[in-house]
């Protein structure tokens, strides 16, 4: 067999200003050498079991170096859960409110992997991350968890979640594969921030929660630059028909070139659109630099959609 692609990716964030990024680079996660992989024998609504598995009990739960299930062929191929309890055979994992993982599994047919997760500390390990007494005075991080949540690192080297009733500990904070997040450096501060791993051979899916206001901040799955148009969004993303209706569209907001850009898909014109106050135009060739993260912005709708991006990496 082939070995994977492997390697690193560097981003310098210029002094006083933000970089938005996410991690497309995997770990797989392995005990006593093997690759936890296999085919998944059945499932429940949170909880795959593969009988042929030999697993440590509690080893793929471990607090201090999150774990993840990425789904690696089928319906789900490409989505990734947190792994919260690991028995020899079976492993509970993380969903969304109302979702069932069962939905993407042929039992006997789906095949799985285990990745690794990060941490504040974990990702940032060596980082140049400049500390200070409170959020004002340092770098700051920033992730969405169904609502924005602001992060610094104190004096003391220990990272903080921002809270009006007083800033609390947030070194175990996860950072999911393919998450977004944005870093905003201070003026003085330049640091740079580089991740390894192999290259997914892998679609990337992500599950969209739909309604009134709710966001995703996200990869677009793998390591290389893409368009608009190559992601393919516009099957689980309602449209509009003309400027005049994009209200009713869902949107993708885009950090490119220093500011944040919005974009609807018009269905009169079969064309992703860069909103715009002197003229919506065409933007179906905008480029999406690698490790470039989008937020997704839903207008509508209920429960979970599954987004999926095919893999651009022949």
């Amino acid at each position: 067999h082939a070995l994977p692609t492997a390697g690193y990716i560097s981003v310098s964030v210029p002094s006083g200003s933000l970089t938005t990024f996410t991690t497309t680079l995997e770990n797989i996660s392995s005990e006593t050498g093997d690759i936890s992989a296999g085919v998944v024998d059945s499932s429940s609504s949170n909880t795959i079991t593969d009988s042929g598995a030999n697993w440590t009990v509690d080893f793929h739960d471990s607090a201090s170096l999150p774990q993840f299930l990425k789904l690696t062929s089928g319906l789900g191929e490409g989505t990734v859960f947190q792994i919260t309890d690991s028995t020899a055979t079976t492993l509970t994992v993380l969903v969304p409110s109302g979702f069932d993982i069962s939905s993407l599994i042929s039992p006997g047919s789906t095949t799985y992997v285990i990745i690794n997760g990060e941490t504040l500390d974990s990702l940032f390990e060596s980082v140049s991350v400049l500390t200070g007494t409170d959020s004002v005075n340092a770098d700051r991080v920033f992730l969405f968890n169904s609502s924005w949540s602001q992060y610094y690192k104190n004096t003391s080297d220990v990272w903080q979640r921002e809270d009006p009733f007083g800033d609390v500990d947030a070194t175990g904070t996860v950072i999911k594969p393919g998450q977004g997040f944005i870093y905003a450096a201070q003026s003085g501060s330049s640091p740079t921030i580089t991740t390894s791993g192999i290259v997914s051979t892998n679609d990337y899916s992500t599950i969209i929660v739909n309604g009134i206001g709710s966001n995703s901040f996200v990869s677009v799955g793998h390591p290389v630059d893409q368009t608009i148009e190559s992601l393919g969004l516009e099957s689980v993303l309602s449209g509009a028909n003309g400027e005049a209706n994009q209200a009713l569209a869902d949107k993708l907001f885009i950090y490119l070139s220093g500011s944040w850009r919005q974009f609807y898909y018009d269905t009169s014109s079969s064309l992703w659109t860069q909103d715009d106050p002197f003229g919506d135009f065409d933007a179906t060739g905008t480029l999406i630099p690698s490790n470039t993260p989008i937020l997704i912005s839903k207008v509508g709708g209920s429960g979970t959609s599954v987004a999926t991006v095919s893999n651009p990496i022949q």
